[in-house]
């Protein structure tokens, strides 16, 4: 999804400098740069593991500990 995102970006970019400057279009370019930057962070976040919520079903063979770092 980034990187369609990121081509949406260049094309409205290109199509705003042809237009000299349209304002539908820096409005468009704006949304598109927010939807970027949500977008951007969401696929930040998405590279990490979470670790796993203790809950009372842990096995109990020891290895609580490195079940819940998520290792």
């Amino acid at each position: 999804m980034f990187i369609e995102v990121m081509a949406l970006q260049g094309a409205l970019g290109y199509l705003q400098y042809f237009l000299h400057d349209a304002a539908w279009v820096v409005e468009l370019h704006l949304a598109g740069a927010t939807t970027l930057w949500i977008t951007g962070i969401g696929f930040y976040l998405s590279l990490h593991r979470h670790p796993l919520e203790a809950t009372d079903s842990a096995p109990s063979s020891g290895h609580a500990d490195t079940v819940a770092l998520g290792t």
